[in-house]
C-alpha cells in the first residue's frame, strides 16, 4: 500500500466516524465531477433544492425528482436519458423541470434564466434570503 492509499484509507476512516450517511451521501454528490455540458455545479444545485424544499406552501421533491433533476441539471443528461434512469416518464421529468424553472422565476431579483450563471446567482441569493426576511 503507498503513502496515498493510506491516506485515502486514513481519511474515509475518519469520514466514516465524524458524519452522517446523509451527510456522507451529500458529500459524494458534490465533489463528484461535474459535466461539461452541466447547467449548474453540484454546490449551486444544493442550494437551490434546500431554498425551495424549505418554501412552505410548497410540495416538495421526491427522492426520485431529485435524482433526475440533478442528472438533467448538473450531470448533463438528456430529460430521456434522466427519466429512464429515475424510473420516471419523460413528462414527469419535463414538468418537474419547469417546476424548478417556476420556483425560480418567483425568486426576486429576475433569477429567471435557466443558464449557469443566474442559476449560481439564484443559489447564491437562496442563502442569503432567509436572512433579509
Amino acid at each position: 500500500m503507498t503513502f496515498r492509499d493510506q491516506v485515502v484509507t486514513a481519511t474515509a476512516s475518519q469520514i466514516l466516524q465524524t458524519f452522517a450517511p446523509a451527510q456522507i451521501a451529500q458529500l459524494i454528490r458534490l465533489i463528484s465531477p461535474a459535466s461539461r455540458c452541466a447547467l449548474m455545479s453540484p454546490e449551486a444545485f444544493e442550494h437551490v433544492v434546500a431554498f425551495m424544499s424549505c418554501r412552505t406552501g410548497h410540495r416538495a421533491f421526491s427522492a426520485k425528482s431529485l435524482h433526475a433533476a440533478r442528472l438533467v441539471l448538473v450531470m448533463g443528461a438528456s430529460v430521456a436519458g434522466a427519466a429512464a434512469d429515475a424510473g420516471l416518464t419523460r413528462q414527469v421529468v419535463h414538468r418537474l423541470l419547469v417546476r424548478i424553472r417556476t420556483r425560480l422565476d418567483a425568486l426576486p431579483g429576475g433569477l429567471s434564466d435557466v443558464e449557469a450563471q443566474s442559476l449560481l446567482a439564484a443559489a447564491g441569493e437562496s442563502t442569503a434570503l432567509p436572512e433579509l426576511l
